[in-house]
This record gives structure tokens, C-alpha cells and sequence, in this order.
């Protein structure tokens, strides 16, 4: 699928936009909020990531809905579902036994995916948007997340990690397929 070049719009004030410049801004809070021996801050924190998940589930279907679709949307949401993701990790790698390895795959994968996503957009002028496929692995990825965060038990986060890295894996998988596909496309009609 050849995307329309005509109809993309890089206005960044839209309210899908602004929730997600709203969930970038809600990281140091949410970090801040988790790692304090305060109950009411900890409960805090935990409210901004579900504040976090919900408006990365709003922000696309609001941008669909409104008609308000942007390439900078499309830059932005996975950028911050990415450093969101991130940063967490990172925090529970050193305060909640968080695996190296799992972190290693999901930040690694996050980090290959905004550098070719960048690469794209400033090659060809538009971004890729992310599909359902990576919409589900982020969920899953907040729910592992949320599981450390909670201290559930081991057997618990052990089989989020799996399938958050699963997921991982698959949908990079499908993302490479996806940009292969799209570049034999873009290099055809040129």
C-alpha cells in the first residue's frame, strides 16, 4: 500500500497529539511516584500509567475518529510509548528484579524501531503507523510492566515476560516485513 503523500498534515496541536506530548511529560512523574515508600504517591504513580495506557489507546482511535491524523502524531505516539517503556524498564531493572535480558529485547527492538522509523520519514517524508500487532505488544508490555510495579508473584511476571518478549519479537518480525514490503513499493512507483 502506497500511502497518500497529499493528505498527511504535521499540525502538532490536535488532541490525540496532545495526549501523547501528556504521556511523555507524565514519565518523570510516574518514576518519581514508583519509587517512593509513600503508599499515596506509589498509588499516584500507578493512576499516571493507567493514565499512560489509556491515552495511548485514545490518542488513535480520537486522531481516526476526529479526523485528525498527523505525521507528527505518528512520530510522537510511538516515541512516547518508547521512552515510556524505557524509562520504566530501566527503573525496574535497578529496584524491582526486572530481567536484563527481557529489557535488552524490548528496549533494543524500541530503539532499532525509531531509528529506522526516523531514517524513513526523513528519506521518503512520512512515517510507517504502527498496526494492531504493535498496539497488542505495547499493552501486553504495560501489563509486565505493571506486574513488577506491583510486585506480583513470580509465576505472574513470569509469564508476562514471555509473552511481552514473544510479542516483541513477532511484531519486529512483522514491522521488517511491513517496511520491505512498503520500500519495494515506494521504489516501484518512483
Amino acid at each position: 500500500m502506497i500511502m497518500n503523500k497529499e493528505n498527511r498534515s504535521w499540525n502538532l496541536l490536535t488532541i490525540p497529539n496532545v495526549l501523547s506530548l501528556m504521556r511523555l511529560l507524565s514519565i518523570p512523574p510516574i518514576i518519581y511516584c514508583i519509587l517512593q515508600d509513600d503508599r499515596r504517591l506509589f498509588y499516584l504513580g500507578i493512576g499516571l500509567i493507567c493514565f499512560a495506557i489509556l491515552s495511548d489507546y485514545f490518542d488513535g482511535k480520537l486522531a481516526r475518529k476526529l479526523n485528525q491524523v498527523t505525521e507528527v502524531g505518528k512520530i510522537i505516539d510511538p516515541i512516547a510509548d518508547k521512552v515510556a517503556v524505557g524509562s520504566v524498564i530501566m527503573v525496574l531493572i535497578a529496584y524491582r528484579d526486572f530481567p536484563i535480558w527481557a529489557a535488552s529485547i524490548i528496549i533494543g527492538r524500541d530503539l532499532l524501531i525509531l531509528i529506522v522509523g526516523l531514517f524513513w520519514t526523513t528519506k521518503f517524508k512520512y512515517s510507517i503507523p504502527s498496526n494492531l500487532l504493535g498496539k497488542i505488544t505495547v499493552s501486553i508490555i504495560a501489563l509486565m510492566i505493571l506486574g513488577y510495579i506491583l510486585r506480583l508473584p513470580q509465576l505472574w511476571r513470569t509469564l508476562l515476560t514471555v509473552n511481552a518478549v514473544g510479542l516483541t519479537i513477532l511484531s519486529s518480525i512483522v514491522y521488517l516485513v511491513r517496511l520491505i514490503r512498503i520500500y519495494h513499493q515506494e521504489k516501484t512507483s518512483t
